[in-house]
């Protein structure tokens, strides 16, 4: 159910959704990623986030994601 709630979100979103696990791998995104980047899914799914990166930005963008990602807390 959760599956279709968020498939339906997705393809009326004009927003760039992504599913990424704790270590930053993307699982999916939404349609809108093709029609803005040119990029289909299966061109970035399973690859890191950070991979997406310019190089010379991967350091900041590490601590953001990390700051971010409520996964990657440890308590």
């Amino acid at each position: 159910h959760r599956h279709d709630v968020w498939d339906r979100l997705a393809h009326v979103s004009r927003e760039l959704l992504t599913i990424m696990s704790p270590d930053g791998r993307i699982s999916y995104v939404d349609p809108a990623f093709e029609h803005a980047l040119g990029w289909t899914a299966e061109d970035i799914t399973e690859q890191g986030a950070l991979d997406l990166v310019h190089p010379e930005d991967r350091e900041v963008a590490a601590r953001v994601f990390k700051k971010t990602c409520w996964h990657c807390h440890s308590d």
